[in-house]
């Protein structure tokens, strides 16, 4: 439930004597206002009716003075043709003026407009004056009367507008409507923190069901961990790494053998065209290379190296010379072979340890909870990240001096 929004009125009932403070729910504010204001309007434009029934009697006043001095006669007739026409033309500009001016009066019945209605009424009457100021000085050499009493009139009007201002800002129009724009941000924001608290709370249970999950699913793992099945799915596991280093063993034997043979192979490939492709594999990645080999024909080639060394075909330093010369008495097609066929036998072996772990029940059971925490884990970072930016959004969404704020306006 949101708090309270205390509001302090002091109604004379009697002299000497006020209405007691009162308390209203926040969430009850603006509708109470709002009838508040209408109420308050609603008396404020009974008293703008009276002023607007003022303001047209005057504006008849000023018609008829106007008809009065279109119909008036010069007190001396005897002037000349030129003054008469000097005469008439001004006051034709003044009549125009003036009626003109009365057609742009009118008192607004809307509450934006009426706030700002006696400043523009001013700025129309000061454009008028300044219009008709010459015509008016040159009737008042002629028709003095007639002109003073449109002037009069006019002056009329504009009392009544100097009294509308004052209705206005005695009336607290203004205060009123900040008010009421007060409230309403006072309630977007706190709907918008009731909406943050429906989300919050949403977050926390979020995060507590995905808690739970997690819980759920390591203890089915732990379980899992325990089994016979997991036991045979780790030996099975050991078994693959064994067979792994044994054929990493046998790779790196057969890499090192090469690297010997490197500069030999790399110059007799230069002698031996058609042989250069596979030589270049071997060169390459020589457990690779044998593992393509399926006739095994670098067999045939390397016994080519040795007698080209032989005849000096091939020249290497001595040592080096040395070095490959025993490598190659020991390295036959029927080693190459054995190699190739080790590797091959083991590479077997492990892909039937692979299909024995995928049939293992322990296996899907192990990705499947290890995967199912993993993302919940995931799903829980992600979670807890909007809570801590939403939490964050919250603390900033302050009503506090807006409370104060509406609670000294609507007063």
């Amino acid at each position: 439930m949101w708090n309270f929004l205390k509001k302090f009125f002091q109604k004379k009932e009697e002299k000497g004597q006020v209405e007691a403070p009162f308390a209203i729910l926040l969430e009850e504010l603006p509708k109470w206002y709002e009838k508040k204001a209408q109420a308050h309007w609603s008396s404020f434009l009974l008293g703008v009716d009276e002023l607007q029934r003022s303001l047209d009697q005057k504006k008849s006043e000023v018609e008829g003075a106007i008809e009065a001095l279109q119909q008036a006669t010069l007190p001396n007739p005897n002037i000349s043709v030129k003054e008469k026409q000097y005469l008439g033309g001004n006051k034709a500009s003044y009549i125009m003026g003036t009626s003109l001016f009365l057609k742009s009066i009118a008192i607004p019945r809307e509450q934006e407009q009426i706030l700002t209605y006696p400043a523009e009424f001013t700025q129309h009457l000061e454009k008028f004056a300044k219009a008709t100021i010459r015509p008016y000085q040159i009737l008042q050499q002629f028709l003095a009367n007639e002109g003073r009493d449109v002037a009069i009139a006019i002056k009329g009007i504009e009392d009544i507008h100097l009294e509308l201002a004052e209705k206005i800002k005695s009336s607290n129009l203004k205060k009123m409507k900040a008010a009421q724009e007060a409230i309403v941000q006072l309630s977007n924001r706190l709907l918008k923190k009731k909406d943050m608290d429906g989300e919050l709370a949403a977050i926390r249970k979020e995060l507590a069901s995905t808690k739970e999950e997690i819980e759920r699913y390591e203890k089915e793992l732990h379980a899992l961990l325990a089994s016979n099945s997991y036991k045979q799915l780790l030996e099975l596991k050991a078994e693959k790494e064994v067979m792994h280093k044994q054929v990493k063993e046998a790779q790196d034997s057969i890499l090192q053998q090469f690297s010997i043979l490197g500069d030999a192979l790399q110059k007799f490939g230069r002698l031996s065209f058609e042989d250069e492709e596979i030589i270049s594999d071997y060169l390459r990645d020589p457990a690779e290379a044998l593992c393509q080999d399926s006739n095994v024909k670098m067999g045939a080639i390397i016994g080519q190296v040795k007698d080209a060394l032989a005849k000096n075909q091939i020249v290497l330093k001595e040592k080096k010379r040395a070095k490959t010369v025993s490598l190659l008495d020991s390295l036959s097609t029927a080693a190459l072979k054995k190699s190739r066929e080790t590797i091959a036998g083991i590479k077997g072996m492990i892909e039937k340890v692979e299909e024995n772990i995928k049939a293992n029940p322990a296996f899907h059971q192990e990705q499947m909870a290890k995967g199912a925490i993993e993302q919940r884990h995931h799903s829980m970072s992600s979670a807890q990240r909007k809570y801590e930016n939403l939490q964050k959004d919250y603390g900033e969404v302050n009503i506090g001096p807006l409370k104060e704020q509406v609670a000294c306006l609507v007063r």
